[in-house]
């Protein structure tokens, strides 16, 4: 039988820092030009994700209850970024994607705006957790973090297919 073990608070300082660099890029997006951005996005996304399959035994914690209805995570934020990111992107926000891969369906437009922008809200999110400053606060993040996998998880693999098609000398 497989042993399991809990996540270490040393794995989750670990994706905190990964996380906090992904959603400075995406706040500071306008300022970086669009080959750098979606290239420094495609490495934390898939840095974000291979942390995040780390994650094990999470309980919720005790630690208090934090609004995690943070303005820099505000449904007219989410879609300011969205609208940004689109335009930074041109031609390369829209893409075609098939969401039951194991069913016969066809396909639907998505766009990398909202994959980019609703992965920043599910990691912000946590570290507003995070950043409450006790060991109960950071695991509070790490299991926002995976409760929430299932969410900026698809995303970041919908948003990794398609940037990996970009041919890079367009943007």
């Amino acid at each position: 039988m497989k042993k399991t073990t809990k996540t270490s608070v040393k794995e989750v300082i670990y994706f905190a820092e990964l996380a906090q660099n992904y959603c400075d890029i995406i706040e500071e997006q306008a300022t970086i030009p669009a080959d750098e951005f979606i290239v420094e996005c495609a490495g934390l996304i898939a840095n974000l994700f291979a942390a995040a399959l780390r994650f094990r035994n999470l309980e919720e914690s005790t630690s208090p209850d934090y609004d995690c209805n943070d303005v820099s995570t505000s449904s007219d934020r989410i879609a300011e970024l969205t609208t940004q990111i689109g335009e930074k992107l041109g031609s390369y926000n829209r893409y075609w994607e098939v969401v039951q891969p194991y069913e016969l369906a066809e396909p639907v437009s998505i766009t990398l705006g909202e994959d980019l922008a609703d992965i920043y809200c599910d990691l912000k999110n946590g570290l507003i957790f995070f950043h409450g400053g006790q060991t109960t606060d950071v695991m509070q993040a790490a299991f926002h973090w995976e409760l929430l996998f299932f969410h900026w998880g698809e995303h970041a693999v919908d948003a990794l297919r398609a940037i990996k098609r970009i041919p890079y000398t367009d943007i």
